[in-house]
This record gives C-alpha cells, structure tokens and sequence, in this order.
C-alpha cells in the first residue's frame, strides 16, 4: 500500500485462492488515503523482509515496532519497503486499529477431520472488514497472553523450561516484590508464555488441595481480549461463575485490565486488556535481570506462539463443556472427530475444536470413548483426578531446527515405529502434496506428518514434564494446512498406549 508518505507494504507469492481477499482490502484503500503502488515504483524502494515470526529482519528500530506487518508462513509472505525506513502510519492505523501478525488463509477443509468454520487468521479493524467475505466474525479475542501452572516448586519447574526448552526468564514475583503468599516465575520464548506459581506459605490450602488432587497441572489459560469488562460482562451474564471482576492495575510501564472466570474443572480462564502497557509481564511482577547462561547452551528451539490449548473431559462430558463455550464466550466449532475415525485396537477418543470467532483462540476438548483398554484420555483423567488440560501445542515455522535444538537441550519426544514411515511414503506417493521437508531427516527426528490436497502439517509430542502421565507439549508447523493431525491420531495412540504398557 502506497501514501503520500512513500511508504507501502506488498505482499508477493500469492496463491490465486487468496485474490478475493486482497480484492476486498483494496476496496478499502481509497477510504484512507491509500492506493496500490505499480511494479515501477516499488523497484525504487529497498526491501525489508520480515520472519516466518512476524519480526522485521531490519537493524531499523522504527521498522521492528511496526505493528503493520502480517505473515504466513504457509503461503503469503509479505515485503516491507520503504524509502525511509519508516513504518507506514497510515496504514498501520488503519480504519484505527493495527493489524496484527496472522495468516491470511482461506475457508477450506483440512485434514479427515470435520472442518466446521472457515480459516482466516486476522484480528483488527481489517479482520472486521473483511469477515463478511471470508464467513467470519469479529472477535474481542486476540490470542492466548499467557498459561499458569501451580506446581510444587516453581523455581525449578522454570527451570525445566529454561533448560530443556530454550525459554528465557523474564518476569518475576515473590517475597522480594511483596508478595508473601504466592511466588512466580515468568518464561517466554517467542509470544510463547509460561508462569510457574508455588505457595509460600504452608496453610494455602487452596494451593495445596490442587496440588495433592492434580499435581503439577495448568491453573489458568489466560487470554488476550480488546475489551475485557465487555467479555466479562457478557460471560457472567450467560452464566459463567465469576472468580475476579474486571480491575486496572498500574505500574511505571502502563495499566492493565484484567478478570477471571472458572472454566471446566480447576481451569480458570483471565482476560487481559493491556492497550497501553510494554512491561515484561504484568503489574505486580519485576523484570529479571541479566540473562541465564542456560539459554545459550544451544540456539534458540525458535517457538513462535501458542498454537492450541487441549483440555481433557471424563466421558460423555465434551459436548456440555462444548456448549459452555459457545454459551458463555461465544465460541464455535471449529473442527472434530469422533470414535469411528480415530481408533486403535484398545482405544479411542472423541474431539471437538472450539475457537473464538475470530478463530484466533482454539481449544480442543477430548473425551474418552471404550476400548478395549483404558484410552490415553481416560489415563489421563484418573491421573489428574478429573478434567483439565492435557497438553499445549507450540507453533513454529521450522520444526527441523526447532526439535533438533530441543533433543540437544534432554528434551524427551514420543517414539514412532519405522512402519509409519513406510506408510508416509506411500501415501505422500499417492497424492498431489509435496513436502519440502527431507523425509528422512523428518523420520530421523520422529516428526508425524498429516496432510490433504491443500497443505500439509508437521507435529511431535514430547513425554509428559511432570511425573504423573498428564500435562505434555506438541510442537507443530504447518504449510497450509490447519487441521489437527486426525490422520496421526492412530500412530500417537500407538505411540502412548506403548507408554502405558510400560508404566502397567
């Protein structure tokens, strides 16, 4: 997009697929004082590429602060130029409001699973705009903020992560800061965000019952919200149970709004409204100082964001806490499956996807189905003393560099037979997709691969981070494909059931 300031932002390889929706954004350009600049003139600008991750490959301050600039690492990638170095401001308020950092991607059916929503990753005044086309909503949701967990010790479950997963410390809360109940240390690696909280004190009960009943397990998966009294408001209204009013908090990096509400089981979920606030977490939390020597031990693993959040029902619980979703938040289905497709000798599970509509938020919810064994779902249950998440998926847009760097740190990942690569050739041998990955050195790495006939994703689960078989991580990297690796879902059974054979 061209101003008269000479600053633009174009996108190039773009598949035909998405010409409806650049047809649609320019549309808009008129309004704001903005055109389409031609091949000529753009020659004229030097170019500035931005990473799979949304940051700007320029040494420019001004350029990396720019919220203008969007990606996909699947397909679109987008060129910043300009003759300045300048973010475009025109555009990058555009209609008021920044774009943030998503994919552009059409309504489509991914994987063998049930698509039940289209995909357009966008959020912003531009994603309003262009809903209507694309089946979408506008949506106050704007992304996971942050996930806690209460553990036993939350230095060293820090640590873990730190040391095993290449995430950097960042934030800090505890007696030193004034807070002489509870403790916390803040991990980040990309906008991937992790608080470990522990109880001071020995006559928390509330800490300690959930400690004795789940162990080490997520507390809280907290959101990003453009409004959080509003999302508030409305889901204490339809019924949601209220733990935490909407309150401002404020410290020398700006103010922040936030609320809780209780969730299914012992999750609870926060809004954050934070507009104005650039600390290192939230009010309340002091930076850390310097820089831990465990983070260099190898390159970064370069996770980006927090891809999905998985809870896990007891049976024939899913579809109410379905339609708590949809009730209370305003969520939709995005995706599912059920027994008759994801099955193994001894086991099955049923799934649905729920999302925000904006389909920026997704959270998958299980339930077990019978088997002849009692399914990774069930174990899971029994081992947490009743639902809560099971796992957290983490997008990266290189997942050869991303697992090979967590093998080199200890991290432990789930084995897969050689038969399943046997498989993966042949198949891939039947169809139109085409991985660019080198599929041996992705057999090498253990790396599950789901496809279709508009992209393909690539996934792999590590062993759970705790003692008890609960609470795991997924690494994934998709190249048009926003699916959950239904056509996995046998092997990872196969894979967990394994698991559990030798635990007994």
């Amino acid at each position: 997009v061209q101003t008269n300031q000479s600053c633009c932002w174009m996108p190039y390889h773009v598949p035909s697929s998405h010409m409806a929706l650049l047809a649609a954004a320019a549309l808009l350009l008129p309004a704001v004082g903005c055109s389409i600049p031609s091949e000529a003139s753009l020659n004229r600008f030097p170019r500035t590429p931005i990473s799979a991750s949304g940051d700007l490959l320029s040494p420019h301050p001004t350029l990396r602060k720019s919220s203008l600039f969007a990606f996909a690492p699947s397909s679109t990638q987008l060129m910043a130029r300009s003759t300045h170095h300048m973010a475009c401001p025109t555009a990058a308020t555009l209609m008021g409001k920044p774009l943030a950092g998503k994919s552009f991607e059409e309504p489509r059916l991914r994987g063998r699973g049930t698509r039940e929503a289209g995909k357009l990753m966008m959020t912003g005044s531009v994603a309003e705009a262009v809903a209507e086309d694309k089946g979408k909503e506008a949506s106050d949701f704007q992304g996971f903020h942050h996930v806690e967990l209460w553990v036993g010790n939350a230095l060293q479950a820090a640590s873990f992560f730190i040391a095993r997963m290449g995430f950097e410390p960042v934030a800090y809360k505890g007696l030193e800061t004034g807070s002489r109940d509870v403790v916390t240390h803040v991990v980040r690696q990309g906008r991937v965000v992790f608080a470990f909280s522990s109880p001071l004190e020995p006559n928390n009960m509330v800490m300690g019952d959930h400690q004795a009943l789940h162990g080490d397990g997520v507390r809280d998966v907290s959101m990003l919200v453009s409004d959080c009294k509003g999302v508030y408001q409305r889901a204490v209204e339809a019924g949601a149970e209220g733990v935490l009013e909407p309150h401002e908090q404020k410290d020398e990096h700006g103010s922040v709004i936030s609320a809780t509400i209780r969730s299914y089981g012992d999750v609870l979920h926060t809004f954050v409204e934070k507009a104005d606030y650039d600390g290192p977490f939230l009010p309340g939390f002091q930076g850390v100082e310097g820089r831990d020597p465990l983070v260099d031990i190898t390159p970064s693993p370069n996770l980006l964001f927090i891809d999905h959040v998985v809870g896990n029902q007891p049976d024939l619980a899913m579809n109410d806490v379905c339609e708590w979703y949809t009730k209370i938040l305003g969520f939709k289905r995005f995706w599912s499956v059920d027994d008759s497709q994801v099955v193994t000798e001894f086991s099955s599970l049923r799934s649905v996807v729920m999302c925000d509509p904006s389909e920026t938020v997704k959270m998958p919810i299980n339930e077990p189905a019978n088997g002849k064994r009692k399914s990774q779902i069930q174990e899971f249950i029994d081992y947490y003393g009743g639902p809560g998440v099971q796992h957290i998926a983490l997008r990266t847009d290189d997942i050869l560099h991303t697992v090979e760097m967590l093998r080199k740190r200890g991290a432990k990942f789930l084995k897969v037979p050689t038969s399943y690569y046997e498989d993966l050739r042949a198949r891939l041998g039947d169809s139109s997709v085409e991985v660019a990955e080198d599929l041996a050195r992705v057999e090498q790495l253990n790396l599950l691969c789901d496809f279709d006939d508009e992209g393909y994703l690539l996934q792999i689960f590590m062993r759970p981070v705790q003692d008890r078989p609960t609470l795991f991580l997924e690494v994934i990297q998709r190249r048009g494909h926003e699916g959950f690796g239904v056509g996995n879902f046998k092997a990872l059974f196969e894979a967990i059931e394994r698991e559990q054979q030798a635990r007994g």
